[in-house]
């Protein structure tokens, strides 16, 4: 392991760590309510935050402990470890993208208390905790499978290239979730959103909202598949030709996409077989287009990232690193 390569781990090992011991206590002396219900997430709380967290820990602590010289092996259990985790903690975090909007709702006249901002924390907690575990999962897949362990490829394969075609696959993603994006709105407009708007809620971030959803839903997928989302179009004189930054696309694709998959696909999906929300038409039709709205952006967003990819620092030497003792084993 480099001098760099166990940082990831140490911190993954330590927060997951913490997290699990909180939530221990919070499964025997109760879980803080926050002012409000379901509280920290919508899912069954208690014992159910405990397991993904020390799944990542023992993700953590594997890569930690085995050398790469001999931890093939032990590498692929942390990455199994550490994809259940990571994805279990996400799922279990699902309801952070919604406190964002509400504590960035505060900028636009939208009333925020502090237990909006305690449940931000927890919720933000569960979400670092998931994000880190799933970092240490690709980590030690990387290194399972004897890839470089900064880019991820097998020696002797070629770079994917901002220039190359988008695959089909993502493509398709793109263009579903546009469509799932339109869905969504012919169900809910006006009768599924402005008549059913909070009357509390700020004109001008309900203005602001609907600009981005729409933006979210078309602008957004479509820069992921196509080139001028990679390279700044000719119309962008003072950055035309240049790599657009690959965060300023991937950043809000991952984070709206998991949003939309956690909050309708799972959390929709289970208030509607609970019979915590009434059913109908107009239910099915927006937790479908919502969920296949995140997940074409996920899709999407994993199709540009293969191609965004920077160059390997080894690359210009003709060789990609592969871990001391991979070539052996």
């Amino acid at each position: 392991m480099t001098r760099t390569g166990w940082r990831l781990p140490a911190v993954t090992a330590a927060w997951c760590a913490a997290y699990a011991a909180l939530h221990v206590l919070w499964a025997v002396r109760g879980a803080p309510r926050f002012g409000g219900n379901p509280g920290e997430s919508f899912l069954p709380e208690g014992w159910a935050a405990v397991a993904p967290a020390v799944l990542g820990t023992v993700a953590a602590g594997l890569l930690l402990a085995s050398p790469a010289a001999d931890g093939r092996r032990w590498a692929a259990v942390a990455a199994v470890a550490g994809w259940l985790g990571g994805t279990w903690l996400l799922l279990y975090a699902f309801m952070f993208p919604i406190s964002v909007l509400t504590v960035l709702g505060g900028l636009f006249g939208q009333a925020v208390t502090a237990d909006d901002v305690a449940v931000l924390a927890a919720r933000a907690g569960g979400a670092a905790a998931g994000t880190l575990t799933v970092l240490v999962a690709v980590m030690a897949g990387r290194r399972a499978r004897g890839a470089c362990p900064r880019c991820g490829r097998l020696p002797g394969r070629r770079p994917a290239r901002r220039t190359d075609p988008t695959p089909r696959w993502a493509y398709a993603a793109g263009l579903a979730t546009v469509a799932a994006c339109l869905a969504r709105l012919a169900a809910g407009v006006p009768e599924g959103t402005v008549s059913r708007v909070d009357p509390g809620t700020s004109g001008t971030f309900l203005s602001i909202f609907m600009v981005g959803m729409v933006l979210a839903g078309t602008l957004l997928p479509l820069a992921l598949v196509h080139r001028w989302g990679r390279i700044w179009p000719g119309w962008v004189v003072p950055l035309a030709g240049r790599p657009v930054p690959r965060w300023l696309v991937l950043g809000p694709a991952f984070f709206l996409g998991a949003g939309m998959v956690g909050y309708f696909g799972v959390g929709g999906t289970y208030a509607w077989a609970s019979g915590l929300v009434p059913g109908g038409a107009f239910l099915a039709v927006t937790l479908s287009a919502y969920t296949l709205w995140g997940v074409g952006l996920l899709v999407s967003a994993a199709g540009y990232l293969r191609l965004t990819r920077p160059p390997c620092p080894d690359e210009g030497s003709g060789r990609l690193s592969v871990p001391a003792g991979m070539m052996a084993a």
